[in-house]
């Protein structure tokens, strides 16, 4: 059973524009030597996660590595204008690798990360729709299983440097407990319930 510490809700549309860089919930609760996990329920909260990204940019280097094929450059760099900053100099700072099977993502979560020279310079990493790859049907379960439990390590060990936030969908619930087990913060990004819809009957006299 899956449990989660603080849960994040985020109100409103996603297409709406978002708070201020510095003032979005994930920007202030990342913490040093921490595996944070994010289970979203659905796409939308990507746009809050390119803002975090945006976010992050501003303070330093930034890797990410993307799993799902969901890192939009043109929202960060929107959310960067909307904050008045140098968009170009920020978006230099982000480091983005694509993996599109689960021996890639293994592979770059197991890469032995660019050492920075003082603890301020270390980037932390944003691993978006991490188990999206591992969900290929062309490898084995039992495949799939090994290469997740040799990434878990790994990225336990990486979080030593920098904070990382893994972002998942409600997927494989086995793999996802995998990944509660290593996590240090968990949170759920949930929907807000729909207003309930008016009827109105059509009376013909």
């Amino acid at each position: 059973m899956i449990v989660s510490r603080p849960i994040l809700q985020y109100a409103g549309v996603m297409d709406q524009l978002l708070p201020p860089l510095h003032s979005t919930p994930l920007y202030s609760t990342l913490s040093p030597k921490h595996l944070h996990l994010l289970i979203h329920p659905n796409p939308g909260t990507s746009r809050l996660l390119l803002d975090l990204a945006a976010s992050l940019a501003l303070r330093g280097p930034l890797e990410v590595l993307d799993g799902g094929n969901c890192f939009n450059i043109y929202t960060v760099a929107q959310a960067l204008r909307r904050g008045g900053a140098d968009v170009r100099r920020a978006l230099g700072r982000i480091q983005v690798a694509r993996a599109f099977t689960c021996y890639q993502m293994a592979a770059m979560v197991c890469q032995e990360p660019v050492k920075a020279t003082t603890p301020e310079e270390a980037a932390p990493l944003m691993v978006l729709d991490f188990l999206n790859t591992f969900q290929d049907e062309n490898v084995s379960l039992s495949e799939r299983k090994r290469l997740l439990r040799s990434s878990l390590p790994a990225l336990r060990q990486r979080c030593q440097a920098a904070p990382i936030l893994v972002s998942i969908r409600k997927e494989v619930p086995e793999f996802m407990e995998m990944l509660v087990e290593a996590a240090d913060d968990i949170w759920r990004a949930e929907t807000p319930p729909q207003p309930p819809t008016q009827m109105t009957l059509g009376i013909e006299l």
